[in-house]
């Protein structure tokens, strides 16, 4: 899989500086994998955090594939995995 070029224009927009994965090659297959692929083919709007073992570590699936979720939202999710892994 690849980075998608469109991702930078995205992290910048977003005021977001991690890596982002584009389910743009081959296609469907990093939302297979993950869980989110539409069973027409298309993926579901979805926030999903991806620890460095590949694990998936926090997740959100929007209600539809036309809601966009707010950035707030996986900021709220990465802060909830830091407080626990600074609890443990």
């Amino acid at each position: 899989m690849r980075l998608h070029l469109a991702q930078g224009a995205f992290r910048e927009k977003l005021g977001v500086d991690s890596e982002q994965l584009s389910d743009f090659e081959p296609k469907g297959a990093a939302c297979e994998a993950i869980g989110v692929l539409h069973e027409e083919g298309f993926s579901q709007r979805a926030l999903v955090v991806i620890g460095p073992d590949r694990v998936v570590r926090w997740s959100y699936q929007a209600p539809s594939p036309a809601h966009l979720p707010p950035v707030q939202l996986l900021r709220e999710g990465v802060a909830s995995l830091q407080a626990r892994g600074a609890a443990a």
